[in-house]
């Protein structure tokens, strides 16, 4: 399972496929651009949040910052590893306010879980079924 940080808004790619089966959908897209926006000091800001979780939980997964291609930077997540891997998500989602994290299936925006809507349609919604255990949030409780 990977967790990254999309160069593209998931969003707007699906409001673009929506539009490309219904154009009359097009408004959704037509003067919004598709790039997310990155800060400058994205990297201090994911370096700091990845340390903070990892003095909490011991969770320090191995980070790439591809220069090129479709996400800013990619984590590999084990299955056993995933419940850590949410309260990372959600630390990074909050210091990389308004833009969007995929983590597997599903997406985080501002500290949020979303999911497609029904799994296969072209909304998002949000995931009510996507929660942190007790644990992590009880150890991310200072950093939330």
């Amino acid at each position: 399972m990977l967790l990254g940080f999309p160069r593209r808004s998931p969003e707007w790619e699906l409001s673009a496929l929506a539009a490309l089966m219904k154009p009359q959908l097009k408004d959704a897209i037509l003067h919004r651009p598709s790039a997310q926006f990155v800060p400058r000091e994205v990297r201090k800001r994911v370096e700091a949040a990845m340390e903070a979780v990892a003095q909490c939980t011991g969770y320090r997964p191995t980070i790439h910052w591809p220069d090129d291609g479709d996400y800013v930077f990619l984590i590999e997540v084990a299955a056993e590893e995933l419940a850590e891997a949410r309260g990372l998500a959600v630390v990074l989602s909050r210091q990389l306010i308004g833009g969007w994290l995929v983590l597997g299936r599903t997406f985080l925006r501002d500290g949020r879980f979303f999911r497609r809507e029904r799994g296969v349609k072209l909304k998002l919604v949000a995931a009510s079924n996507v929660h942190l255990t007790r644990p992590i949030r009880a150890a991310l409780n200072g950093v939330l």
